[in-house]
């Protein structure tokens, strides 16, 4: 998600998200290891801590294991006069799973998922950051996943469909 501005003045940092209508100020400590301050969105405020961490080490390199829902798969919350449009990108490695999320209409891209996971033809992933769920079934043909999206105690119904296979863009008139 991109910061439009960051200010450090003295010890104050500022920071605004204008695409999700955020903001943060936060006060850095002495030893430079902590900033202590608040998250404010949507007229609501919560206090929100950085700590400092060790850079971590380069991570080992994943290797593919391409599986049949491998692709783009293309969206839309319904929330009252509010639609939307998302975009979950899916890849299947040895070692598991990984997926990323787009917002079209909020122009967000690659938010990472936390944890994915397929057992036969239930997915589920969830995105800690959001607070939400998506839980779903994916159809024999490999064309839609249904299922609902939970956020904040809330349930909406969500279909995704499929956009592209393993990077290949679907062509219309296809079948893939």
């Amino acid at each position: 998600m991109p910061v439009s501005s960051i200010t450090v003045n003295d010890s104050t940092l500022k920071f605004e998200m204008p695409n999700i209508g955020g903001s943060y100020e936060g006060k850095i400590d002495a030893a430079g290891s902590r900033v202590i301050g608040t998250w404010t969105q949507g007229g609501s405020s919560l206090p929100l801590e950085f700590t400092r961490v060790a850079v971590a080490a380069e991570p080992k390199k994943r290797v593919p294991k391409p599986s049949d829902i491998d692709g783009e798969w293309e969206g839309a919350l319904e929330g009252g006069p509010q639609k939307l449009r998302l975009v979950l990108h899916i890849i299947s490695y040895e070692d598991g799973m990984s997926a990323k999320l787009d917002s079209l209409d909020q122009n967000i891209s690659g938010l990472p998922v936390t944890t994915i996971s397929r057992d036969g033809a239930k997915l589920k992933f969830e995105m800690k950051q959001l607070a939400g769920v998506f839980e779903g079934t994916i159809d024999k043909e490999l064309k839609t996943i249904s299922g609902e999206w939970k956020q904040a105690g809330a349930g909406t119904p969500l279909t995704l469909r499929r956009k592209s296979v393993a990077g290949v863009e679907k062509k219309p008139g296809s079948s893939r």
